[in-house]
């Protein structure tokens, strides 16, 4: 029964897919997933109105075709995407690590940022001012700590947790920032990551997976109702409705605007 019904909704999905393709805000998030007892990932790409999940065959197994703007959480395989116009970053999990930083590490430079002020038009400059002033402080900071020792003599050297966050911040400061700068891009990446809650609860309680066809057949069906909950539709009645009849009634997000 699960199977037919899996079956059934591949055009329903399809046109999922394509809507989320070309909305222009979009979240993305992965988690790991165990299917037959071997480590695979669930991958989430979702919008107001729209979530789309798929099994693929690893952690960077990102959806190349997705244009507009992605908001995730700074996984380097994110930014490889080729039809992508801005990327905007997680601050919730930046602001998890300021704090840690802070509490645990005493860096004080970490809490500049941690703090955080209330946003208008007037002061993202000042902002934005501050940010680089809290980075600055961290670098120089770090510059000043004796290096961590190494093992070995060959391979990278070992750096502070810190100072990998600040090569972070400093690299993708536009992408922390956008938030600040267009008020479509939401500061965090929270709808991603409560898109995949329910999937690490059933690997909780189940385990794992037997076949990657079970696992599959479960996205499948997961991507219908957690669409349809964002379409405000009853989920029994869409489970009892013919796919096809369901289609022509789906809302898409604003799409990308062509060029020109």
């Amino acid at each position: 029964m699960v199977s037919r019904r899996a079956r059934a909704y591949g055009g329903l999905v399809d046109k999922i897919r394509a809507g989320v393709v070309q909305a222009r805000v979009k979240h993305m998030d992965e988690t790991g997933l165990r299917i037959g007892g071997r480590l695979h990932w669930l991958h989430v790409v979702c919008t107001n109105l729209l979530t789309y999940l798929w099994i693929g065959k690893g952690r960077g197994d990102v959806m190349l075709a997705a244009r507009g703007i992605v908001v995730h959480d700074c996984w380097t395989s994110s930014f490889v995407m080729p039809n992508v116009a801005g990327h905007g970053l997680c601050c919730a999990t930046i602001l998890r690590e300021l704090e840690g930083l802070f509490q645990f590490g005493q860096e004080k430079w970490a809490w500049n940022l941690a703090r955080g002020r209330p946003l208008s038009p007037d002061t993202m400059r000042a902002i934005a001012d501050s940010y680089d002033r809290s980075v600055a402080e961290g670098f120089r900071y770090h510059e000043a700590l004796s290096p961590l020792p190494s093992k070995g003599r060959r391979g990278r050297t070992k750096r502070h947790k810190g100072y990998n966050l600040l090569l972070r911040l400093r690299e993708h400061r536009a992408s922390v920032l956008l938030f600040s700068r267009n008020p479509q891009v939401p500061a965090t990446n929270n709808m991603a990551e409560l898109a995949v809650r329910m999937e690490k609860v059933q690997q909780k309680i189940s385990g794992s997976f037997r076949s990657r066809q079970g696992a599959i057949n479960r996205t499948l069906i997961r991507t219908v109702l957690a669409t349809a909950r964002k379409q405000g539709w009853n989920m029994l009645e869409t489970l009892r409705t013919a796919p096809e009849d369901i289609v022509d009634r789906l809302q898409v997000d604003i799409p990308v605007q062509a060029p020109g």
